[in-house]
């Protein structure tokens, strides 16, 4: 398998979530976030710091949060878990909108504050 080089690529390699991937990722560009990759896989920042990213796998997808840019009250995180914060979805859910741009902007506003 050759390593995407680009978030498009990327979504393309996963034809299977295609419509969700191409969604989530207008969405994160929505909010001025840079995407690029990393070992292969979608990143986004803002003012280079790494806010969040996206994976695929084989029946579903997953969005990560770096923990330190979340709002705990928000998002739900204890204070001991150390890391990211994961999302999951999969193929059938409907990717709710309103749900990934609450998560995104507590992490950009958190990273504002820092």
């Amino acid at each position: 398998m050759i390593t995407p080089i680009t978030i498009e690529d990327y979504i393309q390699t996963h034809a299977y979530l295609e419509e969700e991937l191409t969604q989530l990722h207008q969405i994160l560009l929505a909010y001025g976030l840079d995407g690029d990759m990393d070992y292969g896989e979608p990143i986004y920042s803002l003012n280079d710091t790494q806010i969040l990213g996206f994976r695929a796998y084989k029946d579903m997808f997953s969005v990560w949060f770096k923990n330190d840019l979340n709002e705990d009250e928000l998002l739900k995180v204890p204070k001991d878990i150390k890391g990211f914060h994961l999302l999951r979805f999969r193929k059938d859910d409907e990717l709710e909108s309103d749900f990934i741009h609450n998560h995104v902007s507590a992490a950009v506003k958190r990273l504002n504050a820092l």
